[in-house]
Parts: structure tokens; sequence; C-alpha cells
């Protein structure tokens, strides 16, 4: 009797492929939305770190640490637009 028990319970149910195939989904799908927050993160972090080095030891001022922000900003990514660099105008439609 028990030798026939053991030769049914061989091998994975197809319950349990469910099981792990929805557990691999979830921390795929976890790891699918937490990536770009945490990268976004190290990046807030590092230039943190920049400007804390940049500052050390003084007591700068909100403004100082506004154009120490700025400038890092500036040297890692591309110009940014100003209000007045790009134009739109309003054209009047009849309706």
């Amino acid at each position: 009797m028990k030798r026939t028990i053991r030769q049914r319970q061989r091998g994975m149910t197809f319950i349990g492929l469910l099981c792990i195939l929805a557990l691999c989904g979830v921390i795929g799908y976890a790891g699918i939305r937490l990536i770009p927050v945490y990268l976004n993160y190290m990046k807030i972090a590092k230039t943190m770190d920049m400007t804390a080095g940049e500052v050390k030891g003084e007591n700068p001022d909100p403004g100082a640490i506004r154009r120490i922000l700025d400038g890092i900003g500036r040297s890692r990514t591309r110009p940014r637009l100003r209000p007045r660099t790009s134009r739109s105008r309003r054209t009047r439609t009849a309706c």
C-alpha cells in the first residue's frame, strides 16, 4: 500500500507550477516598477553628495545651494529650454 502512494506522488503538480509562475510574475512586476524609482533615488543621492562635497564646512544659504545644484544639473544634462527661447502663437479659428 505504501509503495503505490509513493509512486503516485512523483513530480510537480499543475497547481504547484501555477503558484511558482505567479510568484515569479509578482517578483518580476515589482522589479519593473521599483528599478526606475531606485535609479532616481541613486541619482539624487549622488547629487546631494556632490553638493555636500562642494560646501563642506561652510554654512551656505539656500541660494548658494541652489546655484551649486543648478551647476551640477547643467554639467550632467543637456541645456534646458528657457521659456523665452521657445515661442508659441495662438491662432484664431472660426467656429
